[in-house]
């Protein structure tokens, strides 16, 4: 995005506009497919930009690859190929990445979305040859998901400019407070690298700074309204977008006073989206030491 006469102009990249964070429904400790489907087509007929599937919200850390692959084959059968589809991947070694992305159906998706292992700390030399050999091995679009809060680490100014080097690296999701950050790293970037805001509250301050979009996790059950938002920055009316932001943060609040996806999936059972709410300590546990057992 930049500013050109007073009126913010869009830059188009891979990954832009409304990408929705999808959750996934659980039934009896497997996907419930049915619900999933009917959260997808609301996706669709909201004209969503985009979908990152088994991500944080979609509790991606405790699906198996094979369940990946069906919440991608789900997806790809209901929206059109203009809907990009990213699929999250959280590991905690080289090893591990690698492994479980050539268990996932890469044809039928845009981009893979990768967190930083918790243990690299801050270490920009660490974390740079960790994705440096990554896209040594994996020659496929990559998001660069970045969540201080969640995972205790944050990356510097330099260390994204380094990062945006790498060929496969073509956005970062930055679920960060510095909404500030577009604005002062888009003059050491490429042109055509996405800078996506990853926070719903923060959305219109970090599209003012420069970001391409948002992986929104409200646009699960207001995908409308969220394109609404979108096309009303586009077209500079920053009363009306002022005003959304506003009454959206206010369902953000709510749905946030709790661990992430809690809120977004009762919230979704409320309006029959899914039937089955199963994220607790049960379903956690339950399911880590099934994927400790038959994957890791």
């Amino acid at each position: 995005w930049l500013w050109v006469n007073n009126k913010l102009m869009i830059t188009k990249t891979l990954l832009d506009g409304i990408i929705t964070a999808a959750y996934t429904p659980i039934k009896n400790d497997l996907i419930d497919l049915k619900s999933f489907e009917r959260l997808i087509t609301l996706q669709k007929k909201g004209k969503i930009n985009g979908l990152v599937l088994a991500g944080t919200t979609g509790e991606g850390k405790y699906l198996l690859p094979e369940e990946k692959n069906e919440l991608i084959s789900t997806t790809a059968g209901i929206v059109s190929r203009e809907t990009k589809i990213i699929v999250g991947i959280e590991t905690s070694s080289i090893k591990e990445t690698v492994e479980h992305i050539n268990r996932i159906n890469l044809l039928n998706i845009d981009s893979l979305m990768l967190s930083i292992p918790k243990f690299f700390g801050n270490n920009n030399d660490k974390i740079t040859n960790y994705f440096l050999s990554i896209a040594g091995l994996i020659d496929f679009p990559i998001m660069l998901y970045l969540n201080p809060s969640r995972h205790n680490i944050d990356l510097d100014d330099e260390l994204i400019s380094r990062l945006t080097q790498i060929k496969q690296i073509v956005a970062l999701k930055d679920a960060g407070t510095d909404y500030k950050r577009p604005f002062r790293i888009i003059p050491r970037i490429n042109k055509d690298f996405s800078l996506l805001a990853g926070n719903d509250n923060l959305f219109f301050p970090f599209v003012e700074n420069g970001a391409n979009g948002i992986v929104s996790v409200l646009s699960n059950i207001l995908p409308k309204t969220y394109i609404k938002l979108y096309e009303n920055m586009l077209d500079n009316n920053k009363e009306i977008v002022i005003n959304l932001q506003q009454k959206l943060n206010k369902i953000y609040d709510k749905i946030f006073a709790r661990s992430n996806p809690l809120g977004i999936k009762y919230l979704a059972n409320c309006l029959v989206l899914s039937f089955c709410i199963h994220y607790d300590g049960w379903w956690i546990q339950k399911r880590y030491k099934k994927i400790s057992t038959n994957y890791w």
